[in-house]
């Protein structure tokens, strides 16, 4: 008979849920290491035995099992005093764990029979010594990046909130991924019952990894900042000028840069003041986008001349010649790139097209139309955040030429949130 190493574990993972499953799968990994080491000073059968039963005891005392139903709630495990490491790596933790698991697997389709005991056995110490290399494991045991093992960067989440147009007949809309927006959870957000509205038309930009709210339906002058607790809270600032996610909106030379909401200006946020910066746009670009063209800011679209494209340069704005958008951009939004500047979405369809040395090009075409969109990019994989007018969310392979393998991998709770607040953050980090 097969002595899975695994035998446990997998009825954990296809039984009830547990909030510390993650400790509750290390202290079994740890178990398994100690019946390795019995097993390997035994030379009778009874022995062998005694491992056995002392694994299975090992087993019953861990977060999540028999002892300890409730993970580390009540529970006195040495584990439970510890979990830092797993917090901060519980996806590449498990990535490892559930590769060491397949292998393990494979290996064991490797033996002809049931009745080759060293097979199985073979197999069992080469899953143990891969477990050893997983992050908190003895060889890799601060966690990620480590040594021993090729971290996979899926330690990040995707935080996704906002406030419908229609609230608060919807409620706030607050879940968050995966980093390859593979998984949608809920998320327990601290919201400050007052301040809930003003997410409706936010904007928000990240400085220095923190994620700052600017503005919203009804309070336009307001900043809100999003703390290590996930909490949102009010900061006692006040910009120069009003601003709504009609504007736009960009961290540029270790400022935020706010533009264009009802003026032919911008202002700055340093993280502590605003300051208006110098020079106005020759067109009203509000209701179109913002984003960085090698090294210089520049404004695309808008109501008052949708192909309109303007760069920020010594200190004031200029039209290129021969630098208007195709079809013009409305409610849509632009995307930065080594290679220069995507714009998609929007009120005119589902093109996709590139700026690069001032001349625009088709690139690709989204599979649905989506207006007032967010974009968050992860290496070459764009995910764009729906707004309004659906609830599909989209992911994308930029090549460095175009558009690929356009897909949606999920639908919004809601499809009236404009601009969705969405920032990347550490999967220990507003956890579900």
């Amino acid at each position: 008979m097969k002595y899975s190493i695994f035998a446990l574990f997998v009825g954990k993972i296809n039984g009830q849920s547990c909030p510390d499953q993650e400790i509750g799968n290390l202290c079994e990994s740890n178990c398994k290491e100690d019946l390795l080491t019995c097993l390997e000073n035994c030379s009778t059968a009874a022995c062998q035995e005694e491992c056995y039963l002392a694994d299975v005891l090992c087993e019953t005392k861990c977060p999540c099992n028999i002892y300890c139903p409730d993970g580390c709630e009540n529970c006195d495990h040495p584990l439970c005093n510890q979990p830092s490491c797993l917090e901060e790596n519980e996806l590449e933790y498990a990535n490892c764990i559930q590769s060491a698991k397949d292998a393990l697997f494979s290996c064991y389709d490797g033996c002809v029979s049931d009745l080759e005991i060293d097979c199985y056995s073979d197999c069992n110490d080469e899953s143990l010594l891969s477990i050893e290399s997983c992050p908190c494991m003895n060889g890799c045991s601060l966690g990620c990046p480590c040594d021993n093992y090729t971290c996979s960067g899926t330690n990040t989440r995707i935080t996704h909130l906002g406030v419908s147009w229609q609230y608060p007949n919807f409620p706030p809309v607050l879940y968050m991924t995966d980093n390859m927006g593979l998984t949608m959870d809920p998320v327990d957000y601290d919201f400050v019952e007052t301040y809930t509205n003003s997410l409706i038309y936010a904007d928000f930009a990240i400085l220095r990894d923190v994620v700052y709210i600017f503005g919203g339906n009804d309070w336009e002058n307001s900043v809100q900042k999003v703390t290590d607790d996930c909490t949102v809270e009010r900061l006692d600032i006040r910009p120069v000028y009003r601003h709504k996610s009609t504007g736009g909106i960009e961290t540029f030379e270790d400022k935020i840069w706010l533009c264009f909401y009802e003026y032919k200006s911008c202002q700055t946020f340093d993280g502590v003041q605003f300051e208006a910066a110098s020079g106005r746009t020759a067109d009203d670009h509000q209701y179109g986008s913002l984003c960085t063209y090698e090294n210089t800011l520049i404004g695309i679209g808008g109501k008052g001349k949708k192909e309109s494209v303007e760069i920020y340069l010594g200190g004031g704005w200029m039209k290129p010649a021969d630098t208007d958008h195709p079809i013009g951009l409305y409610d849509g939004e632009c995307v930065n790139v080594e290679e220069g500047v995507l714009t998609m979405a929007g009120e005119y369809g589902k093109e996709i097209y590139l700026l690069k040395e001032l001349r625009w090009t088709n690139v690709g075409r989204l599979l649905t139309a989506v207006s007032v969109p967010t974009f968050v990019k992860l290496g070459n994989e764009i995910i764009l955040f729906a707004g309004a007018k659906t609830s599909d969310v989209q992911k994308m392979l930029w090549n460095g030429e175009s558009i690929e393998d356009v897909e949606v991998i999920y639908q919004q709770p809601e499809d009236g949130i404009f601009n969705p607040i969405v920032f990347e953050s550490s999967s220990s980090k507003c956890k579900a």
